[in-house]
């Protein structure tokens, strides 16, 4: 597994990922997110499409979110949102010829308004990294030791301004996908996207599209949002 991070999301599209003569099933999944912070059902979820799939696309967006302030209320399922890209979608068939594109079975154990409701609470006291570890525990990983005291630091850096941002909860993602290279072989590519990653899967997928097209095969593609 390769964990690539683009400075900007068009490096991302310009880029070639995979070599023309390596071999593979062509099985593509897209996690989109703003993933403030990412938490333990971030990460299974990961780990399900790094199972299911040859590459995996993790956007990130690049807004931060204030601790304690829950996520805004979406009426109706979160995958009305990509709904264009399928089924009758009016981008599915007008733009992305060459995809089959599906909704993925997603992780919901927990929340990161709840993550970071917790993460403020402990804003009201000084204590250790250790003690900081084990007031948000329930929203990680199993993961070492190491790897979970790394994240419980990068994670208290957040107390500081009270909010999370797309480098913080990064460095969270870096060490997410060093702890799955260990266990799939699938290719991860990560990007902090400008703006919404909602449209940043849109713009991804069209580009999918046209390689599909230039090679005349059709690309499972596999949509890991949650309704």
């Amino acid at each position: 597994m390769k964990l690539k991070t683009y400075n900007r999301f068009e490096d991302l599209l310009t880029s070639r990922f995979i070599e023309e003569e390596q071999e593979w099933n062509r099985t593509i999944g897209i996690f989109p997110g703003a993933f403030k912070p990412p938490h333990r059902g971030h990460y299974l979820t990961a780990a399900r499409a790094c199972e299911a799939c040859d590459v995996v696309y993790i956007l990130m967006s690049d807004q931060p979110r204030v601790l304690g302030k829950p996520s805004k209320t979406v009426s109706g399922p979160e995958s009305q949102k990509y709904a264009g890209l399928l089924g009758d979608g009016k981008f599915a068939n007008e733009y992305m010829s060459g995809l089959n594109i599906r909704l993925a079975e997603v992780d919901r154990e927990t929340s990161a308004s709840e993550m970071r409701a917790k993460i403020a609470d402990y804003g009201l006291g000084l204590h250790d990294n250790i003690t900081f570890l084990d007031s948000i525990k329930e929203f990680l990983p199993d993961m070492s030791e190491e790897d979970l005291l790394a994240i419980s630091d990068h994670l208290q850096e957040t107390l500081k301004d009270g909010q999370i941002t797309a480098r913080e909860a990064e460095l969270v993602w870096q060490r997410y996908i060093r702890s799955l290279e260990e266990k799939y072989k699938a290719i991860v590519e990560f990007d902090v996207t400008r703006g919404s990653p909602i449209r940043a899967t849109y713009d991804l997928c069209k580009m999918l599209s046209e390689e599909a097209d230039a090679r005349e095969e059709i690309y499972d593609v596999l949509l890991y949002t949650g309704d």
